[in-house]
């Protein structure tokens, strides 16, 4: 389960009170953790993989929480984790529902930041535990509405499934055409 491992590898492993292995972060949000860990079990998402220590911790946490659709981050010194998942719309909020007066918004990512079509890369048992491309995962409403094809390629280096990687590529090309600045 991504989310385990990045919740352990966060936390660390100590010996004698020294870390051997980690990053070694006492403060986890471990409610959110333990969201994370279900909708991944829900997904069946699994990692596999290597990582090397000594090193950039941070950029290794990073690729874990890769293989389940999160990244890192912290709130009030707390590591918590944002992962992508879908999400139900309890309520839409209208211009009558704000207080008078100019309106400030978030605004699209720029066109730059827009893909339509992502292109997953996964390590693969019966290539050897090599690096492959899978098939494409296209998004025709965005294609249409950008006009040209945008692809985005995702390394998965941690995923070793490859509907693991097609559902992690997908949800980056529609997180790319997200909503900034909450």
């Amino acid at each position: 389960n991504p989310a385990l491992h990045a919740a352990s590898y966060a936390y660390g492993r100590w010996i004698n009170d020294v870390l051997v292995f980690g990053v070694g972060q006492p403060s986890i949000d471990w409610a959110t953790v333990s969201d994370w860990a279900n909708l991944c079990d829900d997904n069946g998402w699994t990692i596999s993989g290597t990582i090397f220590e000594p090193g950039d911790s941070w950029a290794n946490l990073k690729l874990i929480c890769e293989a389940g659709g999160a990244k890192p981050g912290f709130t009030g010194g707390v590591l918590t984790f944002t992962y992508s998942a879908s999400r139900v719309s309890l309520d839409t909020i209208t211009i009558d529902d704000l207080a008078e007066g100019d309106i400030d918004k978030p605004s699209c990512r720029s066109y730059a930041q827009r893909y339509n079509i992502g292109i997953p890369r996964y390590v693969s048992e019966a290539h050897k535990w090599e690096m492959v491309q899978s098939d494409p995962i296209e998004v025709s409403s965005y294609i249409t509405a950008d006009g040209e094809e945008k692809p985005l390629e995702v390394s998965l280096s941690l995923v070793n499934d490859k509907d693991q990687a097609a559902q992690l590529t997908a949800y980056r090309v529609h997180d790319s055409r997200e909503i900034e600045g909450f």
